[in-house]
């Protein structure tokens, strides 16, 4: 601080002209005396007037390795005009000096730091200065600055008396550090060290991969090297399609969690930016099973409930919601209490039933699952006795399965040989007991029929031809 006497006209900084300082910003206080107007005007484009003790705050502006000049100026009380420059110098702290050998493939690297512009000359070691050493993360030789070479210069060697393998040459000053680290490469380049970015991977992991329906899945989110803020994405897709779920855009957030609504096998997809943009991606498998407890369903059917006597009738065994089921089937007169056993559980999802009796039956059908669970659905066919008439109902549909909207068409038709046809439609919720009329005997032979809910329906078309004889014939359909 200069000396200003009690009456004498003057303005300075604190601290002192030509401090360094290693912090991003510094808090300068400035000083005035005998002032009647003092001002300030900063190398990084501040300005104003001020009183004494005020501070102002530097250094945002400028980077590691460079300086910022503080100019004060004042009209005194007397009118003489005072000026001063205060400069303070901007340090990075672990100065470190780097030198890259891959292509000049010395046997050794010495570096000799020294600093001149003191008296007497300051040096980190007599000539040849100190061995670097290598570092295997960056693949370069190094070595930390002093805090009081940090202003130096650096002399690079391969050994006391090596001449060639050299930089600078003999007699010629050293390369300037410059209060920052620095690096020496091929072809004599020296610059400013930038660390090289480790390759941005995701180490992301879902867990557990293997879930029941219902359940849910964490997926932790983590990654290595990137530069600056990462940020992460998940999504998630059933494995056959093609569209992605998003679960969480782009967040600082680690940790999502997955309910998936089906019982199939699934993939996730974890997605890792970095501040520059770049973009890394993963994928992981996830396989939900159906909930051994709630899941199954028992959808086993009799496509048509009637036959005649001695006449085989199939009972088709279907389920959903649950892998390796095995079935058994059971029948029994409506009037009977008794059951016969068709089939013990078995993979076999087709079984013929041959009623002995024009009679109603009932018919059990049992579908278990890996776990043992058992999911039952009964069901009704009629058996009749032979009739003269030829009369076969051939009827058809377009689709046994459909979305909730679309037209199904129903086309009558029978064979025999008993005159002119007539037709009747008639169609029913699986599960509802009354069947509704869609058209009552005619001579129309095709509907079409919609459903505005998604379930399972039976449809029924009856042929009656001229001897009152009737043939039925049913369908089941799906719609969803």
């Amino acid at each position: 601080m200069p000396y200003i006497a009690p009456d004498q006209a003057g303005a300075w900084a604190l601290p002192a002209h030509n401090t360094n300082f290693y912090t991003d910003t510094l808090t300068v206080t400035l000083r005035a005396n005998d002032l009647k107007e003092a001002r300030y005007e900063t190398s990084e484009g501040a300005f104003g007037t001020y009183t004494d003790g005020q501070t102002i705050v530097i250094g945002s502006k400028t980077k590691a390795g460079e300086s910022i000049n503080v100019t004060l100026t004042g009209t005194g009380n007397s009118g003489k005009e005072v000026s001063s420059v205060f400069t303070y110098n901007k340090k990075e702290r672990g100065v470190t000096v780097y030198f890259d050998n891959a292509q000049y493939n010395w046997s050794a690297v010495y570096a000799y730091i020294y600093d001149d512009s003191v008296t007497p000359t300051v040096k980190n070691a007599v000539w040849p200065g100190v061995a670097m050493t290598y570092n295997s993360e960056y693949k370069l030789y190094e070595i930390s600055i002093p805090d009081e070479l940090l202003n130096g210069r650096v002399i690079f060697t391969e050994s006391k008396s090596a001449t060639t393998n050299r930089y600078p040459a003999d007699q010629k000053p050293g390369l300037a550090i410059g209060g920052k680290s620095m690096k020496f490469s091929y072809g004599n380049t020296w610059e400013a060290f930038v660390a090289p970015v480790e390759e941005l991977k995701s180490t992301s992991v879902v867990s557990p991969q293997k879930i029941a329906l219902g359940q849910s899945t964490k997926v932790s989110l983590s990654s290595t090297g990137g530069k600056g803020e990462v940020t992460y994405a998940v999504y998630y897709k059933k494995i056959q399609d093609t569209k992605w779920s998003c679960v969480q855009s782009f967040s600082k957030n680690t940790s999502v969690s997955i309910t998936p609504s089906y019982a199939t096998a699934y993939e996730v997809c974890v997605k890792v930016k970095d501040s520059t943009g770049t973009i890394v991606k993963t994928y992981s498998p996830l396989n939900v099973t159906a909930n051994e407890k709630t899941d199954l369903v028992n959808i086993s059917i009799i496509p048509t409930p009637a036959v005649v006597v001695d006449k085989p009738i199939t009972v088709y065994c279907v389920s959903e919601g649950a892998n390796n089921v095995t079935y058994a089937v059971y029948y029994k007169k409506s009037t009977d209490t008794t059951w016969t056993k068709k089939q013990d559980f078995s993979t076999n999802t087709q079984v013929n039933i041959k009623p002995a009796s024009a009679t109603p039956y009932n018919v059990c059908v049992k579908a278990k699952d890996s776990a043992g669970n058992i999911a039952k659905v009964y069901l009704e066919f009629t058996a009749t006795a032979s009739a003269d008439s030829d009369l076969t109902n051939t009827s058809t549909i377009s689709a046994t399965s459909a979305k909730v909207g679309e037209k199904i068409t129903v086309k009558a038709s029978g064979k025999g040989n008993s005159g002119t046809k007539t037709y009747a439609f008639y169609y029913k919720a699986k599960s509802a007991a009354k069947w509704t009329a869609k058209k009552s005997f005619s001579s129309t032979a095709s509907v079409g029929i919609t459903f505005s809910k998604a379930d399972i329906y039976e449809i029924c078309v009856k042929v009656k031809d001229a001897t009152g004889s009737i043939a039925k014939k049913y369908f089941t359909v799906k719609i969803s």
